[in-house]
């Protein structure tokens, strides 16, 4: 596995959302080590403890564009 940061990375985030909101719902749970292998398929290596705070950050966001923001979609 290389060390650093590859240029992937940036997208990991994203991917994680992806994939959740593709395989998870209230009845299907998905784990960190099925994430892990996702994204190891398409090339970005990750470790688990990320996939945590990936989640963590992803779950920020979500409540700061639910709770803070309006689209006005009157213009």
């Amino acid at each position: 596995m290389p060390r650093g940061k590859q240029y992937d990375q940036k997208l990991k985030p994203y991917l994680v959302f992806q994939y959740l909101m593709k395989y998870s719902d209230e009845e299907h749970v998905i784990s960190a080590s099925e994430i892990v292998a996702y994204l190891e398929d398409v090339g970005i290596s990750a470790e688990r403890r990320s996939i945590y705070r990936d989640i963590e950050e992803i779950n920020k966001a979500l409540y700061i564009v639910e709770y803070y923001y309006t689209i006005d979609i009157t213009r």
